[in-house]
């Protein structure tokens, strides 16, 4: 037999069948994302019934109707006013020859939301096919709009554009903003009145002025999609009674067609039976892999609010550190799984609505020997720097000190990293004068 024997054994491994797949994919999926997925398997699969519900909740600006009036018509967004449209406005009332026109219009039409020219004139020069002189013509017809400000191409040139049209404009203000805005941004106040021959005092009331202009002209009149969220799930109760109340409105309800069911039955040997068995069999796999998703999503959901129980009660400066292999330990499930729960799921609690991944942070050591949530430390960041003095502005090793003496023990590269997190600006540029 060269060594060769016949051995039998009973193992277990797990097959990742189309069905499995499914099921995970559906676990990861958002919201929207899960809608989306449904309705194009009830569109592929004709034992699909799907119903469009409104019984959820939603959280947000607005909430953007996906219903029918009375009228039987489906609701219609109403057009925004952008920018681009109320720039266009302005130049149709100006006499300008067609070639000027096109490209000012071009430039309007790209514009970012703060006003300012997102593209270079050798770009207008070439998209409109104008000279450049010609595009330079028409980037002063745009400039002249308004509001003051509007296709500026950096900071200086939109400050420039305010004051020229401003006849109490500061008699230093121009030459401030044409040549020593670096020099202002650092705080450099005694360089920048030496070179201008004035004095400290005249300096603060000309940088008074400047506050008063505009660094983004156009951003309160740029439309903005509104913004919404529909949760997951909602937290109601408090910490000792708490429960989670899943939002089934906020996916169709799917149900399996009865008269497509009944054509099975006795037609199991015919090709349409075969078809129709094949399709009830997926459509139930369907469903079967929704309500899965909502149960694990439920544990996930109660798992951590039972984890985080000041929470409910301190909000976001009561969070302990807490990892998804915590949270997949205490349900018995691979940390796999609880990643693919919490992704891009929001959950509405007392104290607003958070991403499910919010709750999960690494936790910093205290003098006292524990654990405090790494979020926890970058709110009371903030607190400190909303509530310092602007004119003396704290720096990232005084906040550190200052978290120190509340037995918070971090770095100040650690203060430095979590506020530049948080978008906060070094205490240099935070400083303000006068």
């Amino acid at each position: 037999m060269h060594g060769y024997r016949l051995v039998q054994e009973q193992r277990q491994k797990l097959a990742m069948t189309a069905e499995l797949k499914q099921s995970i994919h559906m676990l990861a999926l958002s919201g929207d994302e899960l809608s989306q997925y449904l309705r194009e398997q009830a569109a592929d699969n004709p034992v699909l019934d799907i119903e469009e519900r409104r019984d959820g909740f939603v959280c947000g600006e607005r909430v953007v109707s996906s219903g029918r009036h009375g009228n039987g018509f489906p609701d219609a967004a109403e057009a925004e006013e952008t920018l681009e449209r109320k720039l266009l406005a302005q130049l149709r009332l100006q006499p300008l020859p067609p070639a000027l026109y096109r490209a000012a219009a071009y430039m309007a039409g790209n514009l970012t939301d703060a006003g300012y020219l997102g593209v270079g004139l050798d770009e207008v020069s070439s998209a409109c096919g104008v000279d450049p002189t010609v595009a330079e013509a028409a980037l002063g017809h745009l400039q002249a709009l308004d509001p003051a400000g509007v296709g500026a191409r950096d900071l200086r040139e939109c400050l420039l554009i305010q004051m020229s049209r401003d006849t109490a404009c500061d008699r230093y203000a121009r030459e401030v903003a044409d040549r020593y805005l670096s020099e202002l941004a650092h705080g450099r106040l005694e360089q920048i009145a030496a070179a201008l021959g004035i004095t400290r005092a005249r300096l603060t009331e000309t940088c008074a002025y400047i506050r008063t202009l505009e660094p983004r002209p156009c951003f309160s009149l740029s439309a903005a999609e509104p913004a919404y969220i529909v949760p997951d799930a909602a937290i109601e109760g408090d910490a000792d009674d708490f429960a989670v109340r899943m939002n089934e409105g906020s996916v169709p309800k799917l149900s399996l067609n009865e008269e497509y069911c009944r054509l099975t039955k006795g037609n199991e040997s015919s090709e349409l039976g075969l078809f129709l068995s094949d399709r009830v069999k997926s459509a139930r796999w369907v469903l079967r892999s929704l309500r899965m998703r909502e149960q694990t999503l439920a544990r996930v959901i109660r798992t951590i609010i039972e984890e985080q129980p000041l929470f409910l009660k301190e909000g976001v400066k009561g969070l302990k550190p807490m990892s998804m292999a915590d949270v997949s330990e205490k349900l018995g499930v691979h940390e796999s799984t609880v990643s693919r729960a919490v992704h891009e799921k929001y959950v509405l609690t007392p104290n607003g609505v958070f991403p499910l991944k919010f709750f999960f942070s690494a936790g910093l050591a205290t003098s006292d020997g524990g654990l405090i949530s790494a979020r926890t430390v970058k709110l009371r960041i903030g607190q400190l720097i909303e509530a310092e003095n602007k004119s003396r502005p704290l720096s990232d090793r005084q906040i550190a000190a200052a978290l120190a003496e509340e037995r918070i023990r971090v770095s100040r590269r650690t203060v430095a990293k979590y506020r530049d997190e948080l978008k906060i600006m070094p205490s240099s540029s935070r400083k303000i004068i006068g």
